[in-house]
């Protein structure tokens, strides 16, 4: 029963804080971060598809840079 009432206050409390952390990008809040966040505790579509989509760029970005660094050796 308490575990419920948790996932409700950290929804809240993510539902409150993202979208700041999203403009101001505290360093404690990287992409893993944001990855790690569990789809059904953002309720906003737009929120979570910027999330994901934030993340997939750096994972792509990160594998050019290393395809890159190869193939120059």
């Amino acid at each position: 029963m308490r575990k419920k009432a948790i996932e409700a206050e950290v929804k809240t409390w993510l539902d409150v804080n993202i979208h700041t952390w999203l403009e101001e990008h505290p360093d404690w809040f990287n992409e893993h971060k944001m990855f790690i966040i569990a789809e059904d505790y953002i309720d906003d579509p737009e929120t979570l598809a910027r999330i994901r989509t934030r993340y997939v760029k750096k994972m792509i970005q990160e594998r050019r840079g290393n395809f890159m660094a190869r193939a120059l050796t």
